[in-house]
This record gives C-alpha cells, structure tokens and sequence, in this order.
C-alpha cells in the first residue's frame, strides 16, 4: 500500500523522516488527514518514482515518473537544472528537505521506538550512487553514513557489499547516543547475507559497532572454530554481552539477525526465531566517543548488509516475527512464489500480506505479490480478482494472461499474470478460489473450494475435462444447501475451448462451460434455476459497510446464495 506523508517541522511520532516530510509505513493507522495532517501518497510504478515536492496547503505535490527518462525531466523542471542521469537526480533529492522521492513502498517497518534506520535499497537513504548513506529516522542527531575505503552498493540485491578488510560506513561520534532515552531497553536488528562460512574461521566479524575499547552496540557472527558449519551471534557493549546459540546461516539467501537487551534478559534471534538467551544488562554506548560503525567495529564485516534499526526498547516476540515479514524485497530473493516463502520461513504462518518475489530467481527483478499465509497451511498467492463495473479495455484476463490492475488498487480487477511472468520460472498443483468478501482487501467470503492434485504439464495443454481433487474448505451450508450439492464447486480451469482467452473457465458438473470468471465477476446460467448446482456466484453487486451482500435465494429445495465476485490463489 501507498505510504502517508506529512510535511511537518515540528516533531512527530511513529513515522520515517526524510528532511521536514514525515513518511508513514503502513504499521500504525495515519488518517483521517483532517485528524493527522497526512496525505495518501502513491505507489511507484516498477521501474520508477514517486515524487513528493512541499506546497503549502492541501498536501505535497506528487510527480510519478515511469521511468528513468520521465525522473531526470521532472527533476530538471523542479529544480532548474540540466541532470542527464537518474543517479544525479537522486542525489539532488537526498540533499533536499522540502521533497523527496521513493521506488517502491516503504515496507510496514515497527515505527514504534525506531531511534536509527538506514536502508541501502530505498533510493531516499542510498540515492545509488557517491558515498553518503541518509538515515530514514535519525534521533539524537546520529549522522549521515560516510562510505569509505571502497564499500560498493550492488545493483543486484540493492546491497552494500563490505570486503573484510577496510570497507566501513561512519555515522559519527558515538557520544550522539547520549541524546537518546533507553530506560525501556534496546533491540538491534541487521539483515545480512554472508558469503562463506570459511570467512568466520576462529574470528568475529562486527555488523555494527565501535573499534575503540568501549564498544558501542557491537553486534557480531562468529565462529569459535575453523570451517564452521554454523555460527553465533555475539553482543558487546562496554565489554558486557553474551552469545547465542548455533545458527544455521546460508550463503544463498539473506538473514535477519536481532538482539533485544532489557535489565531482565539478552535474547538472539535468527530469521525471527529465539536462538538463545543471557543475563539481562543495561544497554551501553561508548562514553569515550569512539566513531559509531556499520559494516564494522574491533572487526571487519565480510559480505553485504541492506539495513540497520536500532529501537531504544525491546521488540516482542511477535514484533520481531513482523520485522522478519516486512524485511523487503532483497531479504526473499531466493523465493518465486508464496509456497517459497512459507517453506522457507515457516514462522512467518499466519501473516497474511504483501510479499515480494523473485519469478525469475535471485537476480530476476522482485514483485510485490499477497500471500495467504493462513487458510489450509499458507503459501497461497493471489492470482486473480475481479471487480464489479470495470472495462478492462480489451486486456488479456485468464491464466495466460498478464498483469492487470494493482494489487493495491480495489477499485479495479486484479490480475497478477502468471501466464506471462511465472510460466516456465514455476509451478503449482494446487489452487483455491471463493467469494471475495469486500472491496477494500484480500479476505475471503463464506465459501472456499479447492482444486487439488493438478498435474501442471497437462494443466494448460488440453481442452478436455481433467480429473482434480476437489474439496471444500469453507462453507457457510446455512446459506449453500447441503454437503451433497455445494453447488459448482467443480473447478475453476484453464482451457482455449470458447469464444476467448479472458476468462477462468468453469468446469462445472455439466463439462466445459462457456462462462465462469471474467473481470467483473463470475458468472453462470444457473443462478435461481431448479438446478442442485445454482451456487455461491449468484450474489449481489452491493455492499455495507464495503462487505459484498451475500443474497439467498431457494433452488429446488435448498437455500444459496453468494456473490459473483471471486478471488483465486495458487500453491
């Protein structure tokens, strides 16, 4: 979802801050603008920007550019110059305090105690390019990050990448942290990739700190051995810390490595999972002024780090599990679909949301897609919503179709284009699809089928009527009859039989239908006829409260009912 802006000069709570705009990521509610002060912003466009420019009443001045081209002419109108490049452009931004600009959504971060966060893939904390890292909220006056000694940023996974020898990042005179409260504890978070397990051999390798002897939130992963099969983390603050357990740490992918530090308790956590505890501590800073770190502190990182936040409390458990979900898109680059991620990170059951992907794999480029990560075990990703009352123009809706609409934009049908993107990069064999419950998010209605068992070679290869497990995951049988007779619960399939391709054709108990979903809804010849398979798509357009009216009506004997509009997701 689009984040929320304010320009403001004054201080303000739960929110990102780029110069005098503050940016609100999603965590906490910041409407009505009557209330708050802040605006609706707008999602970039894949592969371009949203600008935000200061005016002084009803909200900033927003510019889209599509594309590098479209941001180097805007940027040259707003500020009377002659940039030729995006990288210029960008860096123009990042010295502004009145404007600035985003590539993508800011992920729904925890505002709530964020006292430092700096972030190498949004372009409004590393503007790709020079030597300056712009932290996205800086309290107690921590400084802009210094890049020295050749810290290169990686175009692929939007990454810093430290070499272990010199590469380090300075944001300043640790003594900055004495500005800041931490009565109520300390939690460090980093995500990381390394790249071997050969390069921890016997030492510490330090992803933020200090190099003098006091040590300033040290953060480590080491290895007590050599050629270590898993690592520890370990933390040092004024030489008090502890370490934690093993850990599992891949070489393909990125990890989240957090510390919480309370009177009561030191807690590791990897990839959102408790990996050990130690005696609690007060948090420390380095009294004697040593020059604050990242990518370093007594020892060298190895490899690439994206992000650091640093809250002046303890984050909870599920906090933490939330951090893990809203890591962005470089942290899930080994994962093409939701089932990838759920397999991956089974912690993360149960949080239902925006994700990104890579269809293409790990250097391909990310799609921020919606996970169910609840109904019948998770990994579901959302292919396909339809929408009353909307021309699609002509554009190709159905499973060889591409992607229509926004994922964020309710008012339209959605459809994220498997057929062009993720055919040939993956797979499924099953999929579930029901009614949509509302108009203004992902939650299904009382009724879910799923289609089982699908054997994805012949799925999209054959006209003729397949065999599928089918069963039915949820129904509300007070509105759909009896377990006998569901009602069309057949399956919603692929096949060229028919007048076009824009449709999710139904195969119903009849065989091949010529109607089933389109853009606007699923529709079928049965709704009120004395039919046992009248079914849950004979539904009303209208809502209360923006939940669809799911009508009844009685078919012979039974009682249906439903709404034609649907949503389909696959697994």
């Amino acid at each position: 979802m689009p984040n929320a802006v304010k320009r403001n000069t004054e201080s303000e709570s739960l929110s990102l801050k780029k110069g005098n705009f503050y940016i609100g990521t999603l965590d906490v509610g910041k409407g009505p603008t009557s209330t708050t002060g802040f605006w609706n912003g707008i999602t970039p466009p894949r592969g371009g920007y949203t600008i935000y420019l200061y005016k002084a009443s009803n909200g900033p001045s927003i510019y889209v550019a599509s594309n590098d081209s479209e941001l180097v002419s805007i940027t040259n109108k707003i500020a009377s110059t002659s940039y030729t490049t995006a990288t210029q452009c960008l860096a123009y931004f990042a010295e502004q305090t009145d404007s600035f600009v985003l590539d993508k959504d800011y992920d729904a971060i925890i505002t709530n105690g964020l006292v430092y966060l700096a972030d190498s893939s949004c372009v409004s904390s590393y503007p790709i390019g020079g030597t300056t890292l712009y932290p996205l909220i800086n309290t107690g006056g921590v400084g802009n990050g210094s890049l020295t000694n050749g810290v290169s940023w990686d175009v692929t996974s939007d990454a810093f990448t430290f070499d272990g020898s010199d590469d380090s990042i300075s944001i300043g005179n640790s003594n900055n942290f004495n500005n800041i409260t931490w009565s109520n504890g300390i939690t460090l978070a980093v995500w990381y990739k390394i790249d071997a397990l050969t390069d921890f051999n016997s030492q510490f390798r330090c992803m933020i700190g200090v190099a003098g002897s006091g040590r300033s939130f040290n953060f480590y992963l080491y290895s007590p051995i050599n050629n270590p099969s898993q690592l520890y983390y370990h933390f040092s603050a004024n030489y008090a810390g502890g370490v934690s357990n093993a850990v599992t740490v891949s070489t393909t992918r990125y990890h989240l490595g957090v510390i919480t530090i309370t009177p009561q308790a030191q807690i590791f956590y990897h990839d959102g999972i408790s990996a050990g505890s130690f005696a609690g501590g007060t948090p420390y800073y380095d009294t004697n002024g040593g020059t604050q770190y990242l990518g370093r502190g007594d020892n060298m990182w190895k490899g690439k780090i994206s992000r650091w936040a640093i809250y002046n409390r303890a984050l909870s458990q599920s906090e933490i599990t939330q951090t893990l979900r809203n890591s962005g898109p470089t942290f899930f680059n080994t994962c093409k679909t939701c089932k990838d991620i759920i397999d991956t990170f089974p912690q993360l059951a149960g949080y239902d949301g925006l994700y990104w992907v890579y269809p293409g794999g790990p250097t391909s480029t990310p799609y921020q897609v919606y996970c169910d990560m609840t109904t019948d075990g998770g990994g579901w990703m959302l292919i396909a919503r339809s929408a009353p009352s909307v021309n699609l123009n002509g554009e190709n809706w159905g499973w060889k179709g591409g992607s229509v609409g926004s994922i964020n934009d309710f008012s339209k049908a959605y459809q994220l284009g498997w057929g062009e993107i993720w055919d040939g990069n993956a797979t499924f064999t099953s999929f579930i699809f029901g009614n949509q419950r509302t108009n203004a998010d992902n939650s299904w209605g009382p009724f879910i089928y799923k289609v089982s068992s699908i054997n994805y070679s012949t799925f999209f290869g054959s006209d003729t009527q397949q065999s599928y497990t089918n069963s039915t995951i949820k129904s509300n049988t007070a509105v759909y009859g009896t377990s006998s007779f569901p009602g069309m619960q057949q399956a919603v399939g692929y096949t060229t039989t028919g007048t076009n391709n824009n449709i999710y054709y139904m195969r119903d108990c009849c065989g091949f239908s010529t109607l089933g979903g389109g853009w606007g809804g699923m529709s079928t010849v049965y709704c009120g006829a004395n039919f046992y398979y009248s079914g849950p798509w004979c539904g009303g357009e209208t809502t209360t409260g923006g939940v669809y009216n799911f009508n009844t009506y009685t078919s012979n004997g039974l009682t249906y009912g439903g709404t034609q509009h649907y949503m389909i997701m696959v697994k």
